[in-house]
């Protein structure tokens, strides 16, 4: 689990802070290098929304399943594809990126293409845009607030179509 940062400790730096909630880790975190590396970690959208209770379960394991696949598919634009696969390893590679991106596919028509819904799943899981940075990109015809909604909604319409189901008390 993870703490909110104490005065004694030594803070982030200003630019680490600029992105999402900065939190200390319990845990030892390694640098780039395998090395002893500053537990500081920034506490991503999903995990801040199901720390507040704003989604459940189910949510959570729609989100991580479409950032997978998106992923997976390279969708990302600052990302390569390896260039040193060969053989038949370059077939099962190229599979596989390909049924991640089918998967997308199907998820953002799941979502109706070019929906605010489905730029809130593209832009907030996707790109792993947060709130401010989606809004300020859509030239702020929405609030913060609206973003989360949409992203929860989204959330819900992921959720059936990975078909996890929302587990009811008993």
């Amino acid at each position: 689990m993870s703490k909110p940062m104490e005065a004694s400790v030594v803070q982030p730096t200003p630019e680490r802070t600029r992105h999402d909630p900065v939190v200390i880790s319990d845990k030892q975190i390694a640098d780039s290098s395998g090395n002893i590396g500053s537990p500081f970690r920034v506490l991503g959208i999903i995990p801040m929304l199901y720390e507040r209770k704003a989604i459940k379960d189910h949510h959570v394991l729609a989100a991580f399943g479409y950032m997978d696949d998106f992923d997976t598919a390279k969708l990302e634009p600052l990302h390569a594809a390896p260039f040193e696969i060969r053989g038949k390893g370059k077939e099962e590679f190229s599979n596989h990126v390909m049924r991640a991106k089918e998967s997308i596919w199907k998820a953002r028509k799941a979502l109706c293409l070019g929906t605010a819904v489905e730029r809130a799943a593209w832009a907030i899981l996707g790109m792993r845009w947060n709130f401010k940075e989606w809004v300020d990109r859509e030239g702020g015809i929405f609030s913060e607030q609206t973003a989360k909604r949409l992203l929860i909604a989204a959330l819900t319409e992921l959720a059936d179509h990975y078909r996890f189901k929302e587990k009811k008390a008993s």
